[in-house]
């Protein structure tokens, strides 16, 4: 009866284990993602690029890493709320497909930097002496928005049409 008891509970084990790795790896739908965030263009890789580039300049963004021989860049835009501030990061990645069709795919996600400040006193605890700032990323995710990728190609055919 013990064998049998062992057996259910190392039974009851392996599953509680299996079900609780499906629930805790998001990554495992990753790859199951319906997000439209990319657009063929009839139009070079260059001109998709810096098209892309001038988009997100218009709208505030900062270019913080550009690699122009591969048609790829990462921007990113700071909303500040406060000490704190909302971060919005984008990776723009462009492949052609032949001599004048391209595709553009982007990648956004969004995070709160968060600043606390720590104030050190005296041994009265009467006179400051220094403060110390941590800066920590709260809130990390992917944007899945729709709205965002379908404003970001509008903008960018009507950037394109200008070229």
């Amino acid at each position: 009866m013990a064998a049998k008891q062992g057996k259910y509970s190392l039974l009851m084990l392996i599953f509680t284990i299996f079900i609780a790795s499906c629930a805790t790896n998001p990554y495992k739908s990753s790859l199951n993602s319906t997000i439209d965030n990319s657009k063929t263009f009839d139009l070079s890789a260059q001109k998709c690029y810096l098209a892309s580039k001038a988009v997100l300049l218009k709208r505030g963004f900062l270019i913080e890493k550009d690699e122009p021989n591969a048609f790829s860049f990462v921007a990113t835009r700071y909303f500040p709320s406060g000490k704190d501030s909302t971060v919005v990061v984008v990776n723009i990645n462009v492949l052609q497909n032949s001599q004048n069709k391209s595709t553009v795919f982007i990648s956004a996600m969004q995070y709160k930097n968060v600043i606390r400040t720590t104030t050190q006193t005296t041994l009265l605890g009467l006179v400051p002496i220094g403060s110390t700032a941590t800066t920590s990323k709260q809130n990390e995710k992917s944007i899945t928005d729709k709205q965002f990728f379908d404003t970001f190609f509008k903008e960018l055919s009507d950037e394109l049409k200008q070229i």
